[in-house]
């Protein structure tokens, strides 16, 4: 599935949109194993969808080793996006960050294989995330996961004040990692009105809103969980002024593909909501800039699926 084949709003919609989490459950794979799938995924024609490879900080140096290991470096740099532990030793792990980065940019005899882009933790409380925003040194996208029972806002306004971007789980192992449908709406439509990038991470390995399992045991327990064409769009649309914020539970919800239309000039959704491909590619670095998925297959056979891209010869 090249971006050639796609119509251009959808390649707008979704072009580096999936950062993947190979390392994180439910796949939970080896190191080398997914350092491995990541530089695959980098020269294959799907190439277009995918994002930064997701490493705990504290493994880093284990994830160097197993760049060092393949047998076909990429031809570019591995962007990597770095989860920092909010609990234990953060400046630490900055630190460590910090100097692998140095290490990488000088290259050495194979060059330069790998960049850290970002950084990711956690943060629940206004506290946490003033201390946050003393670790992070310039160059680095900061993301920060907060809760989203509550009210977000406060704690949204606090990381636009500090230059850092938002994140939201929206999904797990389990069904109670899962928000509501309204306190997803809710924290895109703040994020949106404050100017605020965000990814969202969890749970968001599938095209549509459905029910689906939520781990890879053939015993697993299912759930409804949130597709990631919905949120694309729904954050897309209401950046562009296409949607009312009380509209984009319904978005958020849908769960018929054919109330979604892609061409080249446009997408829309049920005839009521049409988004330029310009206004997407204008929404695309100011909104929902990525989510999180422990796999990059199942979102491209999703696609493939749901007929936004050609079948698997």
């Amino acid at each position: 599935m090249t971006a050639s084949d796609l119509p251009l709003s959808l390649r707008a919609l979704l072009r580096g949109a999936v950062d993947y989490a190979g390392l994180f459950p439910p796949a939970s794979l080896d190191m080398h194993g997914s350092v491995r799938r990541y530089a695959a995924y980098l020269a294959g024609a799907e190439r277009w969808l995918l994002g930064r490879f997701v490493v705990s900080a504290s493994r880093l140096d284990h994830f160097e080793q197993a760049i060092r290991a393949l047998a076909d470096h990429p031809s570019e740099p591995i962007a990597v996006s770095a989860l920092i532990g909010a609990e234990l030793n953060p400046e630490a792990d900055v630190t460590r960050v910090v100097h692998l980065n140095s290490r990488w940019t000088d290259g050495g005899a194979h060059g330069r294989r790998a960049v850290v882009q970002a950084l990711e933790t956690r943060a629940g409380t206004t506290a946490e995330i003033a201390r946050v925003l003393q670790w992070v040194p310039r160059g680095l996208t900061l993301f920060v996961e907060i809760p989203v029972t509550d009210d977000p806002r406060p704690l949204l306004e606090q990381l636009a004040a500090g230059g850092a971007h938002a994140k939201i789980r929206c999904g797990g192992t389990t069904p109670d990692y899962i928000p509501s449908t309204a306190e997803v709406a809710r924290f895109i439509a703040t994020c949106i009105a404050l100017g605020l990038p965000f990814k969202a991470t969890a749970g968001l390995h599938h095209a549509m809103r459905g029910c689906y399992p939520l781990t890879y045991d053939v015993h697993a327990a299912r759930a409804k969980m949130f597709g990631f064409l919905n949120v694309f769009f729904a954050a897309t649309a209401l950046h562009a002024g296409a949607i009312a914020p009380g509209d984009l539970g319904e978005v958020l919800e849908e769960s018929s593909m054919e109330s979604f239309r892609f061409d080249d000039d446009e997408m829309s959704w049920r005839s009521r909501v049409r988004v330029s491909t310009a206004a997407i590619d204008a929404a695309r670095p100011a909104a929902l800039l990525s989510i999180g998925s422990c796999s990059f297959t199942e979102p491209v056979d999703d696609l493939r699926a749901i007929g936004l891209g050609p079948a698997t010869p």
